[in-house]
Parts: C-alpha cells; structure tokens; sequence
C-alpha cells in the first residue's frame, strides 16, 4: 500500500454528533417544525427518536437551519445529569446561559441553589432575560437520561423538570426543546407540558439524503459502482448511523486493500467487519427499549415480518401474552423500530438481532417485565431459606399469577407441588417453565414420570410418558418405569408398546 493511502482518514463519522457541514444531509422538515413550533410560541417542544438516530447532530446544526431573528440558541447535554445534584444542574445550565447573554448575572454557586431552586429564576434567569430583548431558546439533548418517576424514589430529573415549568410560567422570552429517546420507558413519564408538547419524530432519512450521506463525504476517493448504494440503503434502510456505519467498514476495506471502486459485493462482505465494528452501537440501540419491547423485537427479527409470526413464536417458546407484549408490537411501531407491516425497520439490525440475540435466550428477559412481581419472586426466596413452605408458596403463586412469564417462579412452584406430591399441578408448572427455558427438562420429565406412576391405572400414563420422552428420548426415569417388573402389565405396557410404535422405535 502506497504511503497516500495509508495517510488517507477516513471521512465516515460514526458514534460522535455531526458538526460538519459535509457530513450532515437532511432533516429538513424537522427544522421546519421547529422554526414553526417557535413562531407560534409554543413554550415547549419535544423531538423523540430512537437511540443514534441523529438526535445530538439535529440540536447542535439548530442554530444554523432554524434562523429567526432575535433568537439566541444554549445548547445544554444533560446526559451526566443523573449523577449530579439539583443545585450543580442548575449552576451549570446558568454558566451555560451566561456564555451566551452578555450583563447575566453572576452565577450562582450549586449549594446556593441547592438550598434555593427558585434563586435560579429569581437571582439568575429572571433578571439576565429582562435586560435580553429577544428569546432564549433552551436545547436540552438526553431530557429524558435524568429519569422520571413519581413517589419516594423519585430523582433529580423530577426535580429538574419542576423547576423547568415553573421557570417557564414566570419568564415570557424562555423556550426549551428537549430531545428525548435515549430511555424509551421514559416518555410517558415526561413532566407536565412537557408529556403534552408536540412531538416532532426524528425518523429514518428519505432516499435522496441518505444517498448523499453515501456518496459525498467520500467524493474524490470511493467509485460506488452501480448497486453498490443500493446495497447500503436495502442494509442500512436510511438510518443514519447505520448508514455510516456501513460506509466506514467500506472504507476501510478499499483503504486494505487499496481498491477504491466499491461494488455491491463489497458492500456485502463487508457487513460482518460493520457488526463487530458496530457492536457497541447496536447494543446501546437495543438496550434503551423496556423489556416487554426487547422480547418482541427478537420475535419480530427471527419471524422476519410475517404478519402473525412474532406472536405464534412467543407462544410457541411458552410466553403468554400479556398485557405488555399486546403493547409492545404497536410500541416499537410507533418508535421506528418495526415498518407498518411488522418486520425490522433496519435490516442490518435484524441479522445483528437474530444473531446476537435469539428468541430461545432472550424471552427469558420477561421474567424482569414486571418489578413487582420480581419483587415476589425474591421474597419467596428469602421466605423459603427460612423455612417458610406456605408464605415460599403464596408468594410464588402472587408472581405467576401478575407475571405468568416468570420461568424461574413457575419452576420453583413445580418443585413446591412435586415435594406435596401434587404431580399434577407440578407438570403444569414445569411444563410452562420448560417452553420457557429448556434447562428444566430433567425436573419437567421427573414429574411426568411420577404423574404417569400416580395414574397408571388411568389411563393417562400413556400420554405423559409420550411427552416425557419427547422431552427426553433417553431419559433414564422413563425407561426405568418401563421396566419396572411392578409396571409391565396393564396400561403401562400398553402405553409403551403405543409409545414405541409412535416413536418408530
């Protein structure tokens, strides 16, 4: 490789916002809307996308697109926001303000407005904006990584967001944009007017821009021969980092291997390199969905968008549907994470899904969908160390019964219903426990094989023992009950030999 080429950077920006103009295509429409949402004067007004949609880009080009005269434009992250206290917030944001509003006042120190929320409105905001003659536009990006949530543990971001409204009640030249999106289980508990301010959707980029993001930042250096582009938009489907994502790993290979004209199977060899380049992005893309949404999401990529599919696979692993998972399809609709019709809205997502995270290991998760019945299955634990059988029970019972997707509670309480020797009620346990995780085969076979024992004259055995064995082909408690000389006449014989001719064996 020649010394040129090895000295070439690559143009591709990925994982950090955009402030370039070469490398940021599109959103018109988004700026549009918000030009227009502060015409109109709407104190509040929230942009919602997914994680690395371009959200942190969109805020930091706002002043440059969103030109109205009189208008001064603070940028404030308040991604490091959760781990500071209501007075360093505060004093931050007004340093912030004070770099952009010539005679603010002095800043107030965090302690002071610890002690005081409101001096920041009374002894900051208030008298910087009354001497300012035009409007403060406040861009928060990460609104929503402060968390919102009522009751006692309730943290700075409920706070914070107090703070914020009542500011906005008493200063007439404030207006604040938050972007929201990095925790999706946040927005519908978004404080006050902020829940109720019209959203603008940051959504995937059309066709014309996300060419553009292809082609231009590499002019000069990479040849996309014809299908090459296509190849990137049918795997990255607009998303911008996505999109950038793939275009740096094509770099990458043409700067190895020194051939700069790209083809589309060149595009395609190089999506392994870009799923382990992108490791790290798409987990964080993943992870900010809630549980219920995490589980349907696997489902959807390995049912690949057959209408109906990713709800027969869930029953099929053994998940009921509940409340939640009925949600959960619409939700990541609604969020851009699955088209209209139910299938990955970025397919490259979907092979990292259906790779990384399969159905069979993933609809364990559930068993975090609700805290509460989580709680119930902790304190069932905690009752049956001491000794406890009946509260270990009704305990176990009060989780299954808020979350029937709870596979180690269900297991638990089939070994519960096996010591009392309650075998039916212990296969029915053990049986949806299995679906959802298979390791519990040697308990779920163990406690047919007594049902089968306990029923033998029946009738039933036979259809427990056929399931035992579907279960386990080899298992050594089946086949011993099978020759068990107490057993080899009767119904459980004939339920082997039906067995045997069932199994072709």
């Amino acid at each position: 490789m020649s010394s040129s080429v090895a000295t070439r950077e690559n143009p591709y920006t990925i994982g950090v916002p955009v402030d370039a103009d070469g490398s940021f295509f599109g959103r018109e429409e988004v700026f549009e809307s918000i030009r227009a949402y502060l015409l109109e004067t709407a104190p509040v007004s929230v942009i919602r996308g997914q994680r690395r949609i371009g959200k942190s880009s969109v805020l930091r080009r706002m002043e440059q697109h969103v030109r109205i005269p009189g208008h001064q434009f603070v940028l404030f992250d308040l991604q490091a926001g959760a781990r500071s206290t209501l007075g360093e917030l505060l004093s931050h944001l007004s340093a912030a303000i004070a770099d952009k509003i010539d005679k603010a006042p002095p800043v107030p120190l965090p302690a002071a407005l610890e002690a005081s929320p409101s001096a920041f409105v009374t002894e900051f905001l208030g008298p910087a904006l009354q001497a300012f003659p035009g409007t403060l536009v406040l861009l928060f990006d990460e609104f929503d990584a402060l968390g919102f949530q009522s009751g006692p543990d309730s943290r700075v971001g409920d706070q914070f967001g107090s703070i914020l409204l009542w500011t906005l009640g008493r200063v007439k030249n404030l207006r604040v944009i938050a972007v929201v999106g990095r925790n999706l289980d946040q927005l519908d508990r978004l404080p006050g007017m902020f829940h109720s301010a019209p959203q603008q959707p940051l959504g995937l980029l059309d066709a014309t821009s996300a060419e553009r993001l292809i082609r231009m930042p590499s002019r000069g250096q990479l040849d996309f021969e014809p299908g090459a582009v296509d190849a990137i938009q049918s795997l990255a489907c607009g998303h911008p980092y996505f999109t950038q994502l793939l275009c740096f790993s094509v770099f990458q290979r043409a700067k190895s291997k020194d051939k700069w004209s790209v083809s589309a199977e060149d595009v395609e060899e190089s999506v392994t390199d870009e799923l382990v380049r992108g490791r790290g992005g798409l987990t964080w893309f993943r992870d900010g969905l809630p549980v219920n949404e995490r589980v349907m999401f696997s489902a959807s990529a390995e049912g690949n968008g057959d209408p109906g599919t990713a709800g027969k696979l869930l029953f099929q692993r053994g998940a009921v549907r509940t409340e939640g998972l009925g949600l959960a399809e619409d939700r990541l609709r609604e969020w851009g994470y699955l088209t209209r019709e139910g299938r990955v809205a970025v397919e490259l997502v979907g092979r990292w899904i259906r790779q990384e995270y399969p159905l069979r290991e993933e609809i364990r998760e559930l068993e975090k969908a609700d805290a509460v019945a989580d709680d119930s299955y902790r304190k069932a634990r905690e009752l049956g160390m001491s000794g406890d059988s009946a509260g270990k029970k009704k305990a176990l019972q009060e989780c299954v019964q808020r979350n029937p997707n709870h596979g180690r509670a269900l297991s638990d309480l089939g070994a519960v219903h096996f010591d009392a020797r309650e075998y039916g009620e212990a296969v029915e346990r053990y049986r949806r426990a299995w679906r959802l995780n298979p390791a519990v085969s040697g308990e779920f076979v163990e406690a047919l094989t007594a049902l089968a024992r306990e029923t033998a004259k029946s009738g039933d055995a036979q259809t427990y023992l056929a399931e035992a064995l579907a279960v386990d082909p080899k298992s050594e408690s089946v086949l011993a009950l099978l020759k068990d000389p107490a057993m080899t006449s009767g119904t459980i014989s004939r339920a082997w030999a039906s067995i045997q001719k069932i199994l072709g064996s």
